[in-house]
């Protein structure tokens, strides 16, 4: 007889159902400072961990016997989802839920004397349908005692019904958390009652950084998905520095995984992580695309450069003279474009000015580092000025007011590119546009950048036929 370190009703049935024999002892664990000691946001890695530590927690006074903990963790769109604390919490919930991919990771572990004997870690992904504020009120009326339960539960057990449903309409019955959510079609009658469908294993790819939750990545990928009718999902994921090497090793491993494009602050810091790196890529110093070879080595290129290509694709590059704020991963892409241009002159406004020169120097161009401050002559008469930094993004710090002023002193056709891209309208634009100068938000670069990298991903190149929809839908 095993001991189950849960209470959980949905295990203990589990288990039940599978005809094994099991003694049910709650571990006394305090999840949130076990959590913390980890240092990883990586959700897979925190439920191993964590179901591990739930078992060695109950195998200290259960000699000899075999000890089963497990953990699940819910996530979407890019941000972890704890048990809900209220009702209105729970319809809070599913109101950010309707219509997004829920990913739920899962593990269980068996453990003796305190050693670990087995593991198993698994993640499904969950389409979440389109959920009216009617539909979530009938349905918690009739299930909240359950949805309280636990993180993502959307119960399997109902009035006579079986909510939890998969394509060809049998019950499901999973680890009792989003796995045990439900696939039918939301109906009126409460038999039907469904908010989720299981996804089948296809491939994917997705998005990583710190923070993650505003990018929009996932609705540019998504989009082409649809576009090009391939089967295939993009996602968001919350990856901290100090998870960055756990996030790649257990993505080394999930056989549906492309790849992922990586953004701040992690651009620089995955390259010793990567087994090979592309010479573009090594020359800037940067990575922003990760993907997996035919040999299953991980390799890492830069599509920055492409995106700022595509951003710049309408200035006139004869004797251009070239402003740029910033000296990190994303100016090292600006660099590197604006060395293959040719330019003729440029300068470098940075806080860090010796980390400004060695990106200058890895990527071959030849530039004035001048101090991050007002009264440098840096705008004089510029053709193009770019914003590499993240100030003016939502949640970062604001754009200088010397810059906003300055912008003044450039050329009358002097194009102005800022690489945020949220909030879409930047204080830096705007003050371009009030000296009549031409503006160009991050939106472009994005897009140019994420068509290169969905080739990788997918085996197909986006065309850009339908461009103007998808502006029209990441602006919407």
């Amino acid at each position: 007889m095993i001991v189950l370190a849960s209470q959980s009703g949905s295990r203990k049935a589990m288990l039940e159902a599978a005809g094994i024999p099991f003694e049910a002892c709650p571990a006394k664990l305090d999840e949130r400072a076990a959590e913390a000691a980890l240092g990883t946001a990586d959700p897979a890695a925190i439920a191993a961990a964590l179901a591990v530590a739930k078992a060695q927690a109950v195998s200290a006074d259960q000699t000899g016997r075999l000890v089963l903990g497990s953990d699940s963790l819910v996530q979407v769109a890019g941000q972890r989802f704890d048990k809900p604390r209220s009702r209105a919490a729970a319809a809070d919930h599913l109101r950010f839920f309707s219509g997004k991919v829920m990913q739920l990771h899962s593990a269980a572990a068996l453990v003796r004397d305190g050693q670990c004997v087995w593991q198993h870690s698994a993640r499904a992904d969950l389409q979440v349908l389109e959920l009216s504020d009617d539909f979530i009120e009938e349905y918690l009326t009739h299930e909240w005692p359950e949805v309280s339960g636990c993180v993502g539960r959307l119960s399997h057990r109902g009035a006579g019904c079986a909510p939890v449903q998969g394509n060809r309409g049998r019950s499901i019955h999973g680890s009792g958390h989003a796995a045990s959510c439900c696939a039918g079609r939301a109906a009126r009658t409460w038999g039907n009652f469904g908010v989720t469908r299981p996804l089948p294993p296809s491939p994917y790819a997705e998005v990583i950084g710190d923070p993650i939750a505003h990018s929009k990545s996932p609705v540019i990928h998504g989009y082409w998905l649809e576009q090009l009718e391939i089967d295939g999902r993009y996602t968001a994921m919350h990856v901290r520095p100090e998870g960055l090497e756990t996030y790649l090793e257990a993505r080394r491993e999930d056989p549906d995984w492309r790849g992922c494009n990586v953004t701040i602050p992690h651009k620089q810091a995955v390259i010793p992580l990567l087994d090979c790196v592309n010479p573009r890529a090594a020359s800037i110093g940067a990575v922003n695309t990760i993907w997996r070879d035919g040999k299953g080595r991980l390799c890492g290129t830069n599509t920055d450069v492409d995106g700022v290509a595509e951003a710049i694709a309408g200035l006139n590059h004869n004797g251009c003279r070239a402003v740029v704020l910033g000296a990190g991963g994303a100016a090292r892409s600006a660099f590197a474009h604006l060395a293959g241009l040719g330019c003729a002159s440029a300068k470098v406004l940075a806080r860090n000015q010796v980390r400004a020169a060695e990106a200058l120097e890895d990527c071959g161009l030849a530039a004035q580092v001048l101090p991050f401050e007002g009264d440098t002559g840096a705008f004089a008469g510029a053709g193009l000025v770019i914003n590499a930094t993240q100030l003016g993004m939502q949640g970062q710090r604001s754009m200088p007011d010397f810059v906003l002023s300055e912008i003044a002193q450039t050329a009358g056709d002097c194009l102005v590119f800022d690489m945020v891209y949220a909030p879409l309208q930047t204080d830096l634009l705007s003050a371009a546009q009030r000296q009549g100068r031409q503006s160009v938000g991050g939106l472009i670069m994005l897009v140019g950048q994420a068509r290169s990298a969905f080739a990788r991903f997918f085996g197909a190149t986006p065309p850009p036929d339908h461009d103007a929809k998808l502006y029209e839908r990441l602006t919407g």
